[in-house]
């Protein structure tokens, strides 16, 4: 395997530099000076999705269905893209949209207040239109995510998981609270629980897996030669091993560390882990550091399955896993700027994205959306 890639021979350098340097700031406590000038209280969005990236460039889910790329973003905007299209195009909802997934090969979206401001309502699309299915109460909440693996829809709150069959719904009160846990970066549903994947940025993040039934949660940390807690970004089940999931792991602050696990039952382990150390082309970020980065361990972002192997993207390209145990590298491609998100849809039946330049998940290693 080679990996002479870097990520930033591929990226804008506008894409990757500030990403860094945002981590850099965030050690030195200036983290309060870089909000005045990158969130003034004078200045108002504009209601247009084709914004600045430094606007709105977090995408909270994205999904394939039927030749459309659905995208949300952390600020309830839902948008579409044809695959293989040039044009980012507004998705109007009569709400902001708090949580997307797909059932029955439909989208289906949880609109309303993101912090618990008024009822939830699940929508599902179907010739064109958006159908409302079932309203839900906040009573206070933060919406975190909607998940719909598993033909099961599960709406997750920072007290509750509530369950949806039918016109039955069912909420169920969480052990504790996932209040300060950082951003939902990932989930997926079994019959018996919620996996939960965390990022956190440089405070970690890790796995809760929660109990459909009791609501009650266990924290699971993947570690990578770190203590404590890593960003989960990506969970999927092993195609060669169904019953265990894969975890793509991955944080990058000041150094990287990540890999992809594999969790089985309760215990983890180390499916797959690489030793990565990049050119020293970061710019000022390192500058400040008076010396270039030592890249412990490719830190990993997003997971796709492909017949009996899996898909990994890192920061330096993406990974092909066998159930053998060999791993192909393949450099990123190249990437194209789309109604503010950077796209590639070169690799045959995945999307790759680059999303975020505000928030510590998805900067340095792409996205994948299979289609």
């Amino acid at each position: 395997m080679g990996h002479n890639t870097a990520m930033g021979e591929n990226l804008p350098p506008r894409l990757l530099h500030p990403a860094l340097l945002i981590g850099k700031l965030v050690t030195l406590l200036l983290l309060a000076l870089m909000g005045v000038f990158l969130v003034h209280p004078d200045t108002t969005p504009s209601r247009d999705l084709d914004l600045r990236a430094d606007q709105e460039a977090f995408l909270a889910r994205a999904l394939a269905i039927d030749g459309l790329l659905w995208l949300l973003t952390d600020r309830g905007r839902l948008s579409r893209i044809a695959i293989g299209g040039l044009t980012r195009i507004p998705e109007p909802l009569p709400e902001s949209a708090v949580g997307l997934c797909v059932l029955d090969n439909r989208p289906l979206v949880l609109t309303g207040g993101p912090d618990g401001a008024g009822p939830w309502t699940l929508r599902h699309r179907s010739q064109n239109r958006w159908t409302a299915l079932a309203t839900l109460s906040a009573e206070g909440d933060r919406a975190m995510a909607l998940d719909c693996t598993g033909g099961v829809i599960t709406v997750l709150t920072d007290h509750r998981i509530i369950h949806m069959d039918g016109a039955a719904i069912r909420p169920v009160q969480l052990s504790e609270s996932l209040e300060a846990v950082g951003v939902v970066a990932a989930t997926y549903g079994t019959p018996d629980d919620l996996f939960v994947g965390l990022n956190a940025g440089e405070w970690g993040g890790g796995l809760r897996r929660i109990d459909r039934r009791t609501g009650r949660m266990k924290q699971i940390d993947p570690e990578f030669d770190r203590n404590g807690s890593l960003p989960v970004n990506a969970i999927l089940p092993l195609p060669w091993r169904p019953n265990c999931l894969a975890l793509a792991v991955g944080l990058i602050h000041f150094s990287a560390v990540g890999g992809v696990a594999q969790l089985c039952g309760d215990a983890t382990d180390t499916l797959y882990r690489q030793p990565y150390r990049p050119p020293n082309t970061h710019g000022l970020v390192w500058q400040l550091g008076r010396q270039a980065p030592t890249y412990d361990l490719v830190a990993f972002y997003g997971l796709a399955s492909d017949g009996d192997s899996l898909w990994a993207s890192g920061i330096d390209g993406l990974y092909r896993l066998s159930p053998q145990g060999r791993a192909r590298h393949v450099p990123l491609p190249a990437f194209r700027e789309v109604g503010g998100l950077w796209i590639s849809f070169d690799h045959p039946h995945l999307v790759l994205i680059v999303a975020d330049q505000r928030k510590a998940i998805g900067s340095y290693g792409p996205l994948l959306v299979p289609y």
